[in-house]
């Protein structure tokens, strides 16, 4: 399947859309976008993003590597990174390689924009 990222934004958070694999071929474009997302989060008014990964078919390690990193990167920078996890195939990336749940994972959009929302309103 081909690999496609879109942004836009939601309550005044950007929300990327990732849809189809995360595998080699893709891999290296997705941790750019993302770590492009993360810095540029940095400059906007509300310091978090989303990462909409329930059209996500297949995750590879390497994907999974860029959002461990990103989460790293984003957290000590002061910004707040939401990943959508509703699908089998990320609930279970996430499962398995982050036990302990250190990236924020919810289960659509529009509860992660929220959570976000909320998050970054009591900063």
């Amino acid at each position: 399947m081909d690999f496609t990222m879109t942004k836009t934004e939601q309550a005044g958070i950007e929300v990327l859309t990732v849809i189809g694999d995360i595998d080699a071929l893709s891999v290296t474009e997705f941790a750019e976008i993302v770590s492009a997302a993360v810095e540029s989060t940095c400059d906007r008014p509300v310091k978090a993003f989303v990462l909409d990964m329930n059209s996500v078919s297949f995750c590879s390690v390497g994907g999974l590597d860029v959002l461990l990193t990103a989460q790293r990167k984003a957290r000590s920078a002061g910004v707040h990174m939401a990943v959508t996890a509703g699908t089998p195939v990320m609930d279970r990336v996430l499962t398995l390689a982050d036990p302990a749940r250190t990236v924020a994972a919810y289960s659509d959009r529009e509860h992660a924009v929220r959570q976000c929302a909320l998050t970054t309103s009591m900063v």
